[in-house]
């Protein structure tokens, strides 16, 4: 064992020794510290306080909403924030909180994600220590956004695949003329085979008028990420509608 890892271990059976007695604080200790890295854990000499803080969050999140809470840190000597969120257990969480607290200007100085049983449902609780953050409304914002889409990207995701084998089976059945398809078929086989994670898919139509031609999205086609129709990909709000001709030129 290194020297880290006997320091952090010692620092959790510090902390635990004297909660012993306090309620069902312990089970959940042991759960937000148990995978830690030992690094992680020696960032913070307020344990208990993380995890009566982190608690106190999920004893308060209801099964199916997505909870983010942006709080006081555990020392009142150090500038930091606490920020804890809470959602039903799925794909992409994890990442999504670590992306989305860059992304609002949060600092991770230590992080904690143990999955436990809430009202008999499997949550994730993802705890970051972070560097006082100035935009706070902003990041938890950001996040709940990105937890949003992480949330209908998984609620659709055999529907996409359903999608994607429709539009394989029809190119099978109705090939451009002239035109060896083997390769384009492959290609999508090997998407198909939990090769590529499809976040949203959207169905688009081509208009041209001479040499200016347009994608516009059709409705009620959206899928995941892109369910909600105003959801821009391909370009912005307030970029040119018109495609360019290397664009037009490879969807021709």
């Amino acid at each position: 064992m290194t020297d880290h890892h006997q320091l952090a271990q010692e620092r959790l059976t510090q902390a635990r020794r004297d909660i012993a007695r306090t309620g069902d604080l312990p089970t959940f200790f042991d759960a937000l510290f148990a995978g830690a890295d030992a690094e992680d854990i020696l960032m913070s000499e307020a344990l208990v306080k993380i995890a009566s803080t982190a608690k106190n969050v999920l004893d308060r999140h209801q099964p199916g909403d997505i909870t983010v809470e942006l709080l006081p840190g555990p020392d009142a000597k150090e500038p930091q924030d606490l920020l804890v969120a809470i959602n039903d257990d799925r794909p992409f969480l994890y990442d999504s909180a670590l992306r989305a607290a860059a992304a609002g200007g949060g600092h991770v100085r230590a992080a904690f994600h143990p999955i436990v049983s809430h009202n008999g449902k499997s949550t994730s609780v993802i705890v970051l220590l972070l560097d006082m953050v100035g935009a706070r409304d902003e990041l938890t914002e950001t996040m709940r956004k990105a937890f949003g889409a992480g949330m209908l990207a998984v609620r659709d995701w055999k529907k996409m695949l359903e999608r994607l084998k429709a539009v394989r089976d029809e190119l099978a059945a109705h090939p451009p003329q002239g035109r060896n398809i083997s390769e384009d078929l492959a290609f999508l086989d090997w998407l198909a085979d939990n090769n590529f994670t499809f976040l949203g898919a959207r169905d688009y139509k081509l208009n041209q008028d001479g040499g200016r031609a347009q994608l516009e999205p059709v409705d009620v086609s959206g899928l995941g990420v892109l369910a909600d129709a105003q959801e821009r990909v391909l370009r912005k709000a307030s970029e040119p509608r018109e495609l360019s001709r290397e664009v037009q030129e490879f969807l021709n």
